[in-house]
C-alpha cells in the first residue's frame, strides 16, 4: 500500500512540474491592437497613437501633449497615405527616402507575426529583421507589447495603454 501511495505522489508531482512549463507560453499580439507610443529617434521624442488592424493595416496619429496634431498616416501593404489639415497624399512605401521611418510600426509588427517568443530572466520578447529594421519587441505576460528597441536607426519606443481592439 505504501509503494502505491508513494508511486501516486511521485506521478502527481512530476505531472505538476510538466504542466508548469507549458503555462509560460506567451504569444505576441501583433494585430487588432491599439496603443500610445512614446518614441525616441535621433534625440527627439515623438508621441503617437497607433492602431494595427487585424489585416496588418497600420494607422498612426502624431500627438502633442496627448492631443492630436492632425498628422496621420495609414500603411496598407505597400502604400502609405499621409493626411493633415484636410489634405491627403498616397504614395508607395518604396518611393520614400531611406531615413523616413513612417513604416516602422507596420514593418516590425508584420514581421513579428512570423517570430517565436523567447524568454530570458522572466522577460518575454520577439525579435527579427526586416529589410530596413533590426528590432526587438518586449512583451508583457499577456503577449501585449510594452517596448520596442531598434538598432539600425536607434529607435526606442515605450508602449503605453496597449489593448486589443476589434476592427470596426
Amino acid at each position: 500500500m505504501k509503494k502505491l501511495l508513494i508511486s501516486f505522489l511521485v506521478l502527481i508531482i512530476s505531472l505538476s512540474f510538466c504542466s508548469c512549463n507549458k503555462s509560460d507560453k506567451v504569444t505576441a499580439v501583433t494585430s487588432g491592437l491599439v496603443f500610445e507610443a512614446e518614441t525616441e529617434y535621433k534625440e527627439n521624442c515623438f508621441n503617437y497613437f497607433v492602431y494595427i488592424h487585424s489585416d496588418g493595416t497600420t494607422e498612426t496619429e502624431l500627438l502633442n501633449n496627448g492631443e492630436s496634431t492632425g498628422l496621420k498616416t495609414m500603411i496598407s501593404k505597400n502604400s502609405v497615405t499621409l493626411s493633415a489639415s484636410g489634405l491627403e497624399k498616397q504614395t508607395s512605401l518604396t518611393s520614400l527616402p531611406d531615413g523616413i521611418i513612417l513604416d516602422f510600426f507596420a514593418a516590425c509588427f508584420q514581421d513579428a507575426k512570423e517570430r517565436d517568443v523567447k524568454t530570458v530572466n522572466d522577460t518575454f520578447y520577439t525579435e527579427g529583421k526586416t529589410k530596413k529594421y533590426d528590432y526587438k519587441i518586449i512583451l508583457g505576460a499577456t503577449g501585449l507589447p510594452i517596448k520596442i528597441e531598434e538598432s539600425n536607426f536607434g529607435i526606442s519606443v515605450d508602449i503605453k495603454n496597449a489593448t486589443l481592439k476589434a476592427d470596426d
